[in-house]
């Protein structure tokens, strides 16, 4: 709990060693948890060892952590060969599943991952499918990122929640879609600064510059603070409509923040 990974470790190898003394579930949901910290797949594959001798291997929650370390400390073949020899699994086995085919940039298993994760009667969570928009962002899937919207509401998941909101209003900014993303983002009841830069960033990126830029002055009346990102999605704009003046503005703010000594991509917006 406090970090000290190598000695929980230590006092496992002890306990292994001690008579009368058996690990059970939480021993080996803590080591494996270690194993992620220390990234150490050697350690894992050992422990795995040890959850299959002592009659552990179908608890769920062993097995989403050992998917978690094979997936990221060994490869995508190890993962999924865990992930099909596990007995049961339950949401987080597949949302752990669907996150690591996209860290492995494999978004088209994980498309197949949702699918199959939905035929087999298992109920997607808020995880699941703020990934699934994520997915949809990036490639531009407006229709599918409908279909999990009309998915939420059926669901009768939390609208008002932030992260999922933000996901929706990036989808939808980013598919060019800039009246629903203005829906959301006006539904949303409380917004914070990735709200307000997915919402400019999706105008800026379909060539509503005027749009962002009232945005941008919106966020100032409502006591945001701009940070780096918004900076840098906003002098695009200025730089398509030629807004010299606004653009010297913001420059002098941004150096006022000390922002352009430390942000490459900040600068490489500003020349």
């Amino acid at each position: 709990q406090h970090g000290h990974d190598i000695e929980a470790l230590q006092l496992f190898e002890e306990m292994m060693h001690c008579d009368g003394v058996e690990p059970n579930e939480a021993t080996f949901g803590s080591v494996l948890k270690v194993c992620v910290g220390l990234r150490d797949l050697r350690k894992g594959k050992f422990i795995h060892h040890c959850i299959v001798e002592f009659g552990f291997e179908s608890h769920v929650v062993d097995g989403n952590v050992l998917l978690d370390v094979y997936g990221r400390y060994g490869s995508m073949e190890d993962a999924e060969k865990i992930f099909l020899t596990m007995p049961k699994q339950d949401v987080a086995t597949w949302n752990a599943m669907i996150n690591l085919y996209v860290s492995y940039n494999q978004e088209v298993n994980a498309f197949h991952c949702f699918v199959t994760m939905r035929e087999s009667g298992v109920l997607p969570n808020k995880i699941t499918l703020i990934g699934m928009l994520c997915i949809c962002s990036t490639y531009d899937m407006l229709g599918l990122g409908e279909w999990l919207h009309s998915l939420i509401v059926d669901l009768d998941l939390d609208l008002d929640d932030v992260a999922m909101c933000n996901a929706l209003l990036s989808m939808y900014g980013k598919c060019g879609k800039s009246d629903e993303a203005a829906q959301v983002f006006d539904n949303m009841a409380c917004r914070n600064s990735v709200a307000w830069n997915a919402m400019i960033a999706g105008y800026v990126q379909h060539g509503q510059e005027h749009e962002a830029l009232n945005s941008f002055e919106r966020l100032r009346t409502e006591g945001f603070l701009p940070n780096a990102v918004t900076f840098t999605c906003i002098l695009k704009a200025c730089g398509s409509v030629g807004a010299i003046d606004k653009g010297k503005q913001i420059h002098d703010e941004i150096v006022n923040l000390g922002l352009l000594k430390e942000d490459l991509v900040l600068g490489n917006a500003l020349v």
